[in-house]
């Protein structure tokens, strides 16, 4: 069959040498004007319907950043082009958008006459090729290391606290409840508001016959159908899926199976994420017949074709699944796990990427969207954990935006991986922070908005708050590039602990942290402490920080511990830079700027009106500069409080110069006690 010629392309595209390009010849220029986005709208040539394309994606797949204006095809403003060639970020030569290159990437294939230059299959046919997925497996399995794989474990240590774990025997169409630890495949999903059978008590006896699962088919959401046919297809026989695995009406079962759901997905040979859809019935594109479409990339002459590929993590970003808290540690724990998203499936594990839509490339040792890639997830580089508390401040980022049906569930939903970065770290949490290095996380705030109070956990810690967070300040120089030194030089505050039942002890104390390794640096944790010097025109003395063990009168009772502690207590003023974002100037009795802080609940409460000075204390010192260039411990990070009671609650986060402390309202600086819920 003859095929029909291509379009001609229109007088700007025709001048970008696309045969020289897909060879890797050189050429004189790799910058291409294709003239206003309006012409580009109305023509007809393939290449710009190309382009325009990806422009309709760019706004699509940033939309949920806020930044959809940002990337619009303008009227007036001229497109430009850049040619990444293949030995550039990501090793596969690629057209990207120049305002931004490692925004957007629109990928070139050719035809089989030089199939040796081709980088995007000119068709991804509806039905998904599962030998392709098989091949992938194979690769990681031979040529990898250790990384994605684990070790093999008796029953006990691979499960601990477990009786039985379950499984779904995709040959026998039942529950199966084993004491070994076999080959099997996790599924990671949402729910979502699905009507859907799960496993109970009452219907146990019935899911565990041969059939079973056969007779509830029609009652079981698409999603896990789909996982059982590719396990099956895959030549697999367990899958492990959280509805079928755990008894749903059994609270101890549940709280078991949670508690070791980080070494579930861990332990996987393969997990299946589902990020497609918005629930459980969306299903896996490309598993069932009529699931997606053909997909074909544009021609653009005899030889080449063009499409547009996006990158796993950019899709990831605008799921539903990334939305989700519970989902964090399935997909980070992964070590190898195959993605539909988008109606796109793609490979990753700890060394490699494949997707369905690029040509593989082999022997390759680094994922193609992973470098150079602004949309690029870091979560994969902390994954193993090396530095860990440096990547707890990683997780916290991506973790903290994530939405939860029970807000309660917060510190249960990253239970395994908090229990991991405590055994890497060798010292323990304390509601949701490592007490090795406490006062490094108790310095976080609102990343794009301003916070808002979760009931039922501590003001000080990030799980008292919904919204995402970033420790410390996100451009400048911080402490986690020296932390130790930072530890030891710039924090002062000497953190104890009150218990419900009203007991008193040390939030970091090496006598009860038997492991952790004082002597070695590499580990982060604080050793040798400098008291808080205050200027000498202030005569204030910082030696007392033991605080009193007696209960102070009407001290409420609380779920969570409350802190004690003495540091500097300050007042000033507020004025709101930006009541949405929460961001405010913190100003002197004389009106005169000395610092800026991120305001928390600021929607919630009438706290921020006041026009009196507020109360502040100061938290640790804050290195400020540049990455990778001076650096000066000008600032603290101090900490804005609203008293119930004799108990403070945090009100906001911020940065106050030094030389400000002595411009303290009245009653001017003075050495505190502080309850701080």
């Amino acid at each position: 069959m003859t095929m029909p010629p291509p379009e001609p392309l229109c007088e700007y595209c025709s001048r970008i040498p696309l045969n020289e390009l897909a060879h890797d010849v050189p050429v004189d220029s790799y910058r291409w004007t294709l003239a206003p986005g309006e012409r580009i709208k109305r023509s007809n040539c393939p290449f710009c319907r190309v382009v325009a394309s990806a422009f309709q994606t760019l706004w699509q797949t940033e939309v949920v950043q806020g930044w959809r204006t940002g990337w619009a095809l303008s009227k007036k403003s001229e497109v430009k082009l850049r040619w990444i060639p293949a030995d550039g970020p990501g090793g596969r030569g690629a057209f990207t958008i120049d305002s931004d290159p490692s925004i957007f990437q629109i990928w070139i294939c050719t035809a089989a006459t030089v199939s040796n230059k081709a980088y995007l299959k000119p068709t991804i046919e509806a039905e998904f090729d599962v030998d392709r997925l098989s091949a992938w497996i194979s690769t990681c399995t031979w040529a990898h290391s250790e990384q994605c794989s684990v070790e093999s474990s008796d029953f006990e240590r691979s499960f601990p606290g477990l009786d039985v774990v379950r499984f779904i025997d995709v040959e026998q169409a039942a529950i199966v409840e084993l004491h070994t630890v076999p080959r099997y495949v996790a599924l990671s999903y949402v729910w979502g508001e699905v009507a859907s059978v799960r496993l109970t008590t009452g219907n146990r006896p019935s899911l565990l016959l041969p059939g079973g699962i056969r007779k509830a088919w029609h009652s079981i959401p698409q999603t896990i159908r789909d996982a059982i046919e590719l396990v099956r297809r895959l030549g697999a026989r367990y899958l492990w899926v959280d509805a079928f695995c755990l008894i749903q009406n059994d609270p101890r079962d549940v709280a078991c199976g949670v508690n070791v759901m980080d070494e579930i997905y861990e332990r996987s040979w393969l997990t299946i994420i589902a990020a497609y859809g918005h629930n459980a019935n969306a299903g896996l594109p490309g598993i069932q017949e009529g699931s997606r479409f053909v997909s074909t990339a544009t021609r653009i002459t005899h030889d080449i074709s063009v499409g547009l590929h996006v990158p796993l993590d950019r899709l990831l970003k605008c799921s539903v699944y990334a939305s989700r808290a519970w989902t964090f540690q399935e997909q980070l724990l992964a070590r190898r796990a195959i993605y539909f998203v988008e109606k796109q499936v793609f490979f990753r594990c700890r060394e490699d990427m494949y997707a369905e839509q690029l040509v593989d490339q082999r022997p390759r040792r680094q994922a193609f969207d992973s470098s150079g890639d602004y949309w690029s997830s870091m979560l994969p580089s902390v994954a193993e954990l090396k530095d860990p508390l440096s990547d707890f401040e990683i997780m916290l980022m991506y973790y903290t935006p994530r939405a939860l049906t029970n807000p309660s569930d917060i510190l249960r939903a990253m239970a395994g991986v908090v229990r991991r970065l405590s055994e890497r770290a060798k010292c323990r949490f304390f509601e949701g922070l490592p007490n090795a290095a406490f006062g490094a996380f108790v310095v976080f705030r609102g990343k794009d908005w301003a916070l808002r109070r979760r009931e039922g956990f501590p003001s000080y810690s990030w799980t008292g708050w919904e919204g995402g967070i970033i420790v410390g300040e996100e451009d400048d120089h911080n402490a986690f590039d020296n932390l130790n030194k930072w530890l030891d030089e710039d924090t002062w505050i000497i953190w104890y602990k009150r218990s419900p039942s009203g007991v008193l002890n040390l939030v970091w104390d090496p006598s009860a942290n038997e492991l952790f390794p004082l002597n070695d640096p590499t580990y982060h944790g604080y050793r040798r402490r400098h008291p808080f010097q205050a200027p000498a025109q202030l005569h204030i003395s910082s030696i007392r920080t033991y605080p009193t063990a007696d209960l102070p009168f009407g001290l409420p009772t609380t779920a969570y511990h409350l802190l004690q502690f003495w540091t500097l207590s300050v007042y000033f003023k507020l004025q709101i830079r930006d009541i949405f974002a929460g961001t405010a100037s913190i100003l002197t009795a004389q009106g005169i700027p000395v610092g800026t802080i991120y305001l928390d609940g600021i929607e919630e409460r009438t706290f921020f009106d006041s026009q009196d000075p507020l109360e502040f204390i100061l938290l640790s010192g804050a290195w400020t500069g540049k990455a990778g260039g001076p650096v000066e411990c000008s600032k603290y990070f101090i900490m804005l409080l609203e008293w119930n009671g004799p108990i403070a609650e945090r009100r906001g986060l911020g940065l106050i110069d030094k030389s400000a402390i002595i411009h303290s309202s009245p009653p001017g600086p003075q050495w505190k006690k502080i309850i701080l819920g």
